[in-house]
């Protein structure tokens, strides 16, 4: 049906050292399939992901911190976020989860594409360290038409910025504020 479009970028936690293209070019094909299967099997019955607007020149942690409270209560994660994240991603709205080896140098990737939001794990990793890797892709999936991975790419200081973000999105949305604070 025509010529194929520009590959959607992939936007990396950390990306491996070596075959990241192939890594990408996989990822890509595996979300890819798995979209054409679900079109086959009449399968996309999914809510959409809250897209979320915001100035990336202008973002401050205290945002931040309200996104993940705002995300965490959209979402239903419950008072044991880390327990029901992948779960709510996967089967609520339909984030396309792949798990690949991606050797000790890699981390995590996400790519918003024709086929919907995927996330990229590497398997290796601790299941503590998976989650927090969620919610920090997470955090790049709902701020991705406000920061593409071409803007962070085009300008170094703001994707270190955006990381910092994303990691501080995934302490807030794992551990909530109001779970930790006694009266």
């Amino acid at each position: 049906e025509g010529e194929p479009g520009p590959a959607p970028a992939v936007l990396w936690r950390k990306q491996p050292e070596e075959g990241r293209t192939l890594r990408e070019a996989e990822f890509l094909g595996y979300c890819r399939s798995y979209h054409r299967l679900e079109i086959l099997a009449e399968a996309q019955t999914h809510r959409t992901l809250p897209s979320i607007s915001v100035d990336p020149e202008r973002l401050d942690w205290n945002d931040i911190t309200r996104l993940a409270e705002d995300v965490s209560r959209e979402l239903g994660l419950g008072v044991r976020p880390a327990a029901s994240l992948v779960g709510v991603l996967e089967e609520r709205y339909g984030v396309k989860i792949w798990y690949l080896d991606l050797g000790q140098e890699g981390s995590a990737a996400c790519v918003e594409g024709d086929f919907g939001p995927a996330i990229l794990m590497n398997r290796i990793e601790a299941p503590w360290r998976r989650n927090f890797n969620f919610a920090h892709e997470l955090f790049h999936i709902i701020t991705w038409k406000s920061a593409p991975p071409t803007l962070l790419q085009s300008k170094p200081d703001m994707s270190g910025r955006f990381e910092q973000f994303a990691n501080h999105f995934a302490s807030n949305l794992l551990l909530p504020a109001d779970s930790i604070v006694h009266e």
